[in-house]
């Protein structure tokens, strides 16, 4: 899952992160500068929690996910998924 969605994530990312530094360094104003910094810098921070932070709170807690759950049926490790379904 995360390689299929890394490129997504990338990219957006990194347009946002990009925009707010660049903000910070255009602006004159102090207080739109600062917020052009925090926005590039919570970017970075959002990116590497979803990336890395988010995948392994989901496999933990699968278990815990799957039993609070109601009415969804769940695939098992054991369940094959073929193109011909």
């Amino acid at each position: 899952t995360i390689q299929s969605i890394m490129v997504s994530v990338l990219t957006s990312s990194s347009a946002l992160a990009v925009c707010g530094f660049m903000m910070g360094f255009i602006s004159t104003h102090g207080l739109i500068s600062e917020l052009g910094f925090f926005l590039g810098i919570g970017t970075i921070c959002s990116l590497i929690v979803v990336l890395f932070v988010l995948p392994g709170l989901l496999y933990i807690f699968d278990s815990l996910i799957q039993h609070t759950t109601k009415g969804i049926h769940f695939l098992n490790n054991k369940e094959v998924i073929t193109d011909e379904e």
